[in-house]
């Protein structure tokens, strides 16, 4: 299996090989749970509530220098309570 690291800088993040080689259209897939910290996702098996508005991942391929951006942002259990 393959060893992968994620470097970050300035807003921009790159995946490399365990050889720090960049990877070049690698598929990556961020998870972020709700702001009641439950995930969508099958093996949440939590009681805590989901919220129907929320997806709660990305995917994407990187770029041919191996580099990618992910943006988000925080959602307060009010905001996400009024939806």
């Amino acid at each position: 299996m393959a060893s992968w690291i994620t470097r970050h800088r300035k807003g921009m993040s790159w995946i490399a090989s365990g050889a720090a080689m960049l990877v070049a259209a690698a598929r990556v897939e961020i998870w972020q749970c709700n702001a009641f910290g439950r995930y969508h996702h099958p093996d949440d098996g939590s009681d805590r509530p989901l919220d129907a508005n929320f997806q709660g991942y990305g995917r994407f391929t990187t770029g041919s220098d191996g580099g990618y951006r992910f943006r988000t942002r925080q959602i307060r259990r009010e905001e996400q309570m009024k939806s």
